[in-house]
């Protein structure tokens, strides 16, 4: 395990700064083309924007993650030692990349709900059968003598699926109003890189501070009142890649007996880190079932309307949801420390 010194610190510095200049500035350019092109968000009675939007500024933190993506190539393998060609990362960088193309198709053609979540599915299938695994989930914070719940395959397959899938349709309906979708995911990256940190997962850290400075160089534009919103690239992006990289990163290998060693997810600290938008997804899917619509309906019933509708302004509106997510990730990391 790489102890914290001060290259890490500066390398780290580095990544993130490059990611955050080069989102920051490719965004008014992608602004210019998408405005050129006509690719914008129409306003109707569901969205809370008034003006036609430009949806395309998850392009934005793409191009700004692949920046500092390719200085950690770069630094990782010739000065930190790291193995950055490793079948995580790789699982990583193609899962979050080809549901940010299909948040971009729908983007461009509205696609139909049913063949967005189908493809995730499938996306999902590709990553499971290349090797994105977990063993078994931790039951310890329950009580430290309860052993895991070993997962067989076919368990697995459905929780990782379900897992991917969930979050990354939860980050999407959570972008409703200006800065929230991407201010919120910034939050969440903090924390797991806390834990990232505390874990030693190096790889993961130096990943982080580039997914953070594209997430950072977007919300510069994306602030009320917004120039550019992510569109579902974007949340397709944030989503998928919290999802991947929390089963990757968050899982631990332990040895259990006569089972040796397994990777195990503690999937409270997941949730906690995660509850704003899996709780907000959840209400509006029972609520829109309750009244007899489809989960798919649109309406105004997600956590952000409902405080619209109570009298807060939408600065105030993310500024409370803000506060939640940081509560939260506190107590996941607080909790995390003391059952280490």
């Amino acid at each position: 395990m790489l102890k914290i010194n001060e290259q890490i610190v500066f390398i780290t510095s580095i990544i993130f700064a490059a990611s955050f200049f080069a989102s920051n500035t490719i965004i008014p350019i992608i602004n210019k083309v998408g405005l050129r092109f006509n690719i914008v968000d129409i306003p109707n009675l569901r969205k809370v924007h008034k003006g036609e939007i430009v949806r395309l500024g998850g392009l934005g933190i793409l191009i700004g993650f692949i920046f500092g993506l390719i200085i950690f190539l770069s630094i990782g393998k010739n000065y930190l030692d790291i193995n950055s060609a490793n079948s995580e990362i790789t699982i990583l960088i193609f899962g979050s990349f080809t549901f940010l193309l299909l948040g971009l198709l729908d983007d461009l053609f509205a696609l139909s709900p049913f063949i967005r979540l189908g493809t995730q599915f499938f996306i999902t299938s590709l990553l499971f059968a290349f090797g994105l695994n977990i063993d078994a989930i931790d039951l310890s914070w329950i009580n430290k003598d309860i052993d895991p719940i070993i997962l067989n395959s076919t368990f697995r397959y459905f929780f990782i699926s379900f897992w991917v899938v969930g979050l990354t349709n939860a980050i999407n309906w959570l972008d409703g109003l200006d800065e929230l979708a991407s201010g919120v995911v910034f939050i969440q990256a903090i924390g797991i890189s806390i834990i990232f940190i505390a874990l030693g997962k190096w790889e993961l850290v130096l990943i982080y501070a580039s997914f953070c400075g594209g997430i950072l160089g977007f919300l510069k534009h994306n602030r009320y009142p917004a120039k550019i919103m992510m569109g579902d690239c974007g949340s397709y992006f944030l989503g998928s890649f919290l999802s991947i990289s929390s089963l990757i990163g968050l899982s631990q290998n332990i040895n259990i007996q006569s089972l040796k060693f397994i990777d195990i997810f503690p999937l409270h600290l997941a949730f906690l880190i995660f509850i704003l938008p899996l709780v907000d997804m959840s209400y509006v899917i029972f609520s829109r079932i309750i009244k007899g619509y489809s989960p798919f309906y649109p309406d105004k019933s997600h956590f952000h309307h409902k405080l619209l509708n109570n009298g807060f302004s939408q600065r105030k509106t993310v500024k409370v949801l803000y506060i939640i997510s940081i509560i939260s990730v506190f107590f996941s990391v607080f909790t995390f420390c003391i059952t280490r």
